[in-house]
């Protein structure tokens, strides 16, 4: 049998391996993670009154700031969750692209960017309507008062501040749970939550940073999300070489 034929068949068997574990993880969150129903109607009329509604084709981003920088040093630049969710729409032909984030600022420097790196991302027939560029609008349940998750400071909230906030965060969860494409940064405890609780192919989770393992984020920490892992970010990575442009560079 020759190399190459070993490697792909090693591989595949890894892919395997990696997918029984995923909807293993994912089957035991949907018997752990259960809503109470009112709580569960809450947020279907919240994800609704902004445009997110059960059955609303998405590309779901989620940007987190705040703290996360003294763990890994520096934040993933805008610029490529913003070619991550053309090349999404691409992808998928979804219009509608959500952005979740612990910072109102980073959601208004998204919005910014977005329709500034659109010539890139407007080839493809999927991102065209009846020969025009199709609208795709940008919806967000972040308000001014989001500055930036520092857990430090959580620690101290009042309890009926924690409680609303609480219910922000479960807002984005269930939106983010439910898009096509999720795109996030792995290194993020939330983002590796709501990639349990998908209910899409594990590849349709776009890592920007480090790689999926089971358990928390730090255990992660220092792997690569395409070299890594052969399921989240597959699809992505696969694509990235084609991006023309100014292309994300998967190597940063």
């Amino acid at each position: 049998m020759s190399i190459r034929r070993t490697t792909a068949i090693r591989k595949r068997e890894g892919r395997q391996a990696a997918e029984r574990v995923v909807w293993a993880m994912r089957a035991m969150m949907r018997e752990l993670w259960r809503l109470r129903d009112a709580v569960a109607v809450v947020l279907d009329k919240e994800a609704a009154r902004i445009g997110a509604a059960r059955g609303e084709r998405m590309i779901g981003v989620h940007i987190r700031r705040g703290d996360k920088s003294k763990e890994l040093g520096e934040y993933v630049p805008t610029e490529r969750y913003v070619d991550a969710a053309w090349l999404a729409v691409q992808e998928t032909g979804c219009s509608t692209v959500f952005v979740a984030s612990d910072a109102y600022g980073a959601v208004e420097e998204f919005r910014a960017l977005f329709e500034s790196r659109r010539p890139n991302f407007a080839t493809s027939e999927s991102s065209k309507e009846d020969g025009h560029e199709r609208e795709v609008r940008l919806i967000t349940s972040a308000g001014k008062a989001r500055v930036g998750h520092e857990q430090m400071k959580k620690n101290q909230e009042l309890k009926v501040d924690r409680s609303v906030h609480t219910l922000e965060l479960l807002v984005d969860v269930e939106i983010l749970a439910r898009t096509e494409i999720f795109i996030a940064t792995l290194s993020s405890n939330l983002a590796r939550l709501v990639h349990m609780l998908r209910a899409a192919e594990p590849s349709t989770t776009w890592s920007l940073d480090i790689a999926w393992q089971p358990g928390v984020a730090f255990r992660s920490f220092g792997t690569d999300c395409c070299a890594d892992d052969p399921l989240a970010s597959a699809t992505f990575c696969s694509k990235l070489a084609l991006l023309p442009g100014e292309a994300i560079d998967s190597a940063e």
